[in-house]
């Protein structure tokens, strides 16, 4: 496990070492969204995707991230957000969504205010909960989730500004994806990881086979990456829901399925106690473990992600096991 980490580290610190911004086009924009000069900038190296700092000003500290994506979508992510906070969860408010230049790239900035709190898998990984303490945030984090479900956008899939999905149905989402006529890509893809064409070409036949699970979903907000690196932990209680860019609508076992995906069975508990789960559960989570697995495929290798490539291939196999057992 330590080797592993380490690995990750490593991918980390060289993927945050590719953003350039100079820290004097960072401060500009914070003295542009909030009028005042900053104290101290200091660049957090964490996320895969988006260029972070932690910025201190007399009037308060904030958080500014950066994205070279094309696809990046700030004024979604602050939808869901607001919709968030509006539904009780101590999310962030991003104040700010802009874009600038630099060296002569176009670049998408946000800020938002910093909230209290150490991520909840750096207190996991120093030891510093004990299992009580780590279960009685995980009933808490589940019941937050259950907030965010409750809030309704539009549509299915990928959520756009003004929280509309671009899918007409959530069966679409799930089996029509991004990479659709992109197979043969695909399929190079997932040898480089070892992972055979057989296995891509099974898992994409299982989630066309179960198209009857998807017709009953309506929308409902989906983090797509809710896991303990999002929860902020401050007094022993939740003080922050981090990290909506990947926001979806859809199903809302979907979120489980991504939680687990990653080895994180926990949330069930608390969001029982708020919310109801459809009697089909274990079948959903390996449906949209399928398609989750599909798409970080994809990602990992574009990235040279080591430890990502190995955990895909681990949960294709499990997650094909299961549907062998089924018949």
């Amino acid at each position: 496990m330590a080797a592993k980490d380490d690995q990750y580290k490593q991918y980390l610190k060289e993927k945050h070492a590719g953003f350039e911004t100079s820290s004097e086009v960072v401060k500009d924009i914070v003295v542009k969204a909030v009028g005042v000069e900053v104290i101290k900038l200091k660049r957090v190296v964490a996320g895969e995707v988006n260029e972070v700092y932690d910025v201190q000003t007399k009037d308060g500290d904030f958080i500014a991230r950066i994205s070279r994506g094309k696809d990046t979508e700030f004024l979604a992510e602050k939808w869901a957000l607001d919709r968030s906070r509006e539904a009780g969860v101590p999310a962030p408010n991003m104040f700010f969504v802009g874009e600038i230049e630099d060296k002569g790239k176009k670049l998408k900035v946000c800020l938002e205010n910093k909230l209290p709190g150490t991520p909840m898998n750096e207190l996991i990984d120093s030891d510093e909960l004990t299992i009580d303490q780590t279960r009685d945030l995980n009933i808490e984090a589940g019941m937050f989730l259950a907030k965010i479900h409750s809030v309704v956008p539009r549509g299915f899939g990928k959520i756009h500004e003004g929280g509309v999905g671009k899918s007409e149905s959530w069966g679409i989402s799930i089996t029509q994806p991004w990479y659709k006529d992109q197979v043969s890509q695909l399929h190079q893809y997932a040898d480089k990881i070892k992972i055979t064409k057989g296995q891509v070409d099974r898992a994409v036949t299982i989630l066309n086979e179960h198209s009857h699970v998807y017709e009953t979903v309506i929308p409902h907000l989906l983090h797509c990456d809710f896991g303990p690196k999002h929860f902020l932990v401050s007094e022993g209680h939740i003080s922050g829901i981090l990290d909506f860019e990947n926001c979806m609508s859809g199903d809302p076992v979907y979120d489980f399925a991504w939680n687990s995906y990653f080895g994180h069975d926990s949330l069930k508990e608390g969001y029982l106690k708020a919310a109801k789960l459809p009697d089909d559960f274990d079948l959903r989570i390996q449906l949209y473990g399928l398609r989750i697995g599909l798409d970080l495929i994809w990602w990992y290798v574009e990235e040279n992600h080591p430890t990502g490539m190995m955990h895909a291939k681990k949960k294709m196999d499990e997650i094909l096991e299961f549907f062998d057992k089924r018949g």
